[in-house]
């Protein structure tokens, strides 16, 4: 019996050795530093990835294979399956098989958002499309790409208009001649003057046309149906019908997110709901959403995280963390050092890395004592197969 007994202490002490190499070498720093070897590394986007080795760029898959084998001077991450890549001193763009779909000819180019990419040409900017044509023509100060995806701003000789990507027009107006911000919910807020003690702010639509007056001293973009606005140097909010919904009475005002805004008095902050009413007390030193019901906070200059109802849920211990959780995996910064929690607080990638993405896809890329590579949601180090 004796003999059984230690035989099972012995099995399981061997069990728990195996285990602990297969699914605990995340604790062990040295399982880092043998593990990576890029010099950089991009965040996994629709299934792919960048590394830099010996000064060129190559994509790779999720299986950190090389999808190709030329490499490029830059590279710039994968959105709506293409990324812009630099090669002999010229930007074009690449499919995820690694390639180039359209040619090498831009001096800049920006990803795509909503089928459209930002690009220039001797200091003239216009947009293109997934097959290269160009929309908005490569003669313009600046164009600029929002959420809303079916107008461009322009920008040229100091006026501001609306590009219209489906008839291919431009408008300009004196209505929007200065300070389009951003279209968002199909209305952006629009400047009145450059001058600082005159201006005023309203909103106009997609036609350039004022449809909420002139006549706020500062003023956000739309977030799910309202926007944030200051008059007599007091914040609230206003619908899409330019009627305040939620009074001018705080010092400082955010857009929604999620069902809740942070706002401020006296340099301390709280969350109120779509309503007005107040679901976290203004005795933050900061705050604001990360998703899920989950939210950061501030103290001491140092961050932490809590519930809806106030439940810390991580002590306000780090230096620094990232605003999303990601694969229900959160950055953290602590003593120099970057890391991730989970959800409930608990430090499951140790916080030894000198630079960590957040996950995307499954994957994270990490740095430590000048290498890099990728890693899963377990910590373990993604190799070539």
């Amino acid at each position: 019996m004796k003999i059984k007994t230690k035989f099972f202490t012995v099995f399981f002490a061997l069990f728990v050795l195996v285990q602990t190499n297969i699914q605990g070498q995340v604790l062990d720093e040295s399982y880092y530093d043998s593990n990576l070897y890029f010099d950089e590394c991009t965040i996994f986007k629709d299934g792919v990835a960048g590394v830099k080795s010996d000064g060129f760029w190559i994509l790779v898959n999720k299986n950190v294979n090389f999808i190709c084998i030329r490499g490029f001077e830059d590279f710039k991450v994968f959105s709506e399956g293409l990324a812009a890549v630099k090669t002999d001193g010229k930007w074009g763009y690449v499919n995820k098989e690694g390639y180039m779909v359209i040619d090498n000819i831009y001096d800049k180019a920006l990803s795509f958002n909503n089928g459209y990419a930002p690009v220039c040409i001797s200091g003239r900017w216009g947009l293109i499309d997934k097959k290269g044509e160009v929309i908005v023509p490569i003669e313009n100060d600046n164009v600029y790409m929002w959420s809303d995806g079916d107008v461009a701003i322009v920008e040229s000789n100091d006026n501001f208009g609306i590009f219209d990507l489906q008839k291919r027009s431009a408008y300009f107006s004196p209505e929007i001649s200065f300070n389009v911000i951003a279209f968002n919910e199909y209305l952006a807020p629009v400047a009145s003057s450059q001058n600082l003690l005159n201006r005023k702010y309203g909103y106009i639509d997609k036609t350039g046309k004022v449809v909420i007056p002139k006549k706020f001293d500062d003023a956000k973009k739309f977030s799910e149906g309202l926007a944030a606005v200051e008059m007599k140097d007091k914040w609230g909010y206003i619908n899409h019908e330019g009627k305040i919904v939620i009074p001018c009475k705080y010092d400082y005002a955010y857009n929604f997110s999620e069902g809740l805004a942070k706002v401020g008095l006296k340099k301390k902050y709280g969350l109120i709901d779509s309503k007005g009413n107040v679901i976290l007390p203004l005795q933050y030193e900061d705050i604001g959403n990360v998703n899920d019901g989950t939210l950061y906070f501030w103290k001491n200059d140092k961050i932490g995280f809590i519930d809806t109802k106030g439940n810390v849920i991580v002590p306000p211990i780090y230096d620094a963390a990232a605003k999303k959780f990601n694969d229900g995996l959160l950055p953290v910064k602590k003593d120099g050092k970057f890391g991730f929690v989970d959800k409930q607080g608990k430090v499951v990638i140790p916080i030894i890395f000198d630079y960590v993405t957040e996950f995307s896809e499954g994957i994270a890329a990490v740095r430590r004592n000048g290498y890099s590579g990728f890693i899963d949601t377990t910590g373990h180090v993604i190799a070539a197969q």
